[in-house]
């Protein structure tokens, strides 16, 4: 029997797996316990506006469902998808061993013939939507999507994997032709309401 981790690539590489992939087995998640998490703050409900490590202003209105980037003229962060360089600016990365002594245990105590260790940031869409707006980040795959591949893949990202609780299962074409490794959480059909 494969294990979790050998399963899972040889679903996603069209090889031979020994059954179905449950949901996010292959991953062994270190949920904020790494330095780069700890030194991007998070608003709280109803409080002020804060700014995180991408330099993505957020912001917790009160009474709202959870934290959104504030993405008028002034706050946006990429406001041409060809020029990211010029404006995106990673996280500091260059943090002292002992910043990272929690997250290494966690690491090292993952069996990594079993699962992938992985950590959960913020998604890959949902990243590039807070740096340029829900809009223009569309619009960019649709006008600009050499550029947003490159600001997407330049960053070191070895596997895509896609989260979506819609229907989008006409949009995994596109999605393959992204590069997008897996696409988890299609709704196969839409129901009418009503």
């Amino acid at each position: 029997m494969l294990t979790k981790r050998q399963n899972f690539l040889e679903t996603i590489r069209g090889g031979k797996s020994d059954r179905f992939v449950n949901q996010y087995e292959f991953l062994s998640l270190l949920l904020g316990v790494d330095p780069i998490i700890g030194a991007s703050p998070m608003p709280t409900p109803g409080g002020p506006d804060v700014v995180n490590a991408w330099g993505v202003t957020i912001q917790w209105g009160a009474g709202q469902p959870g934290p959104f980037p504030v993405h008028d003229a002034a706050h946006k962060v990429i406001k041409d998808s060809t020029r990211w360089k010029d404006v995106v600016k990673m996280p500091r990365l260059d943090y002292p061993d002992s910043a990272w002594e929690s997250s290494e245990k966690m690491a090292d105590a993952i069996d990594r013939k079993e699962v992938f260790a992985a950590v959960g940031y913020t998604g890959l869409f949902e990243q590039l939507h807070y740096l340029m707006g829900i809009d223009d980040c569309l619009v960019n795959f649709y006008e600009e999507p050499e550029a947003m591949k490159e600001l997407i893949k330049s960053h070191g990202v070895e596997i895509i994997v896609h989260h979506s609780d819609s229907y989008t299962a006409n949009l995994v074409p596109q999605m393959i032709e992204m590069g997008i490794d897996v696409f988890q959480g299609n709704i196969k059909r839409c129901s009418r309401i009503g």
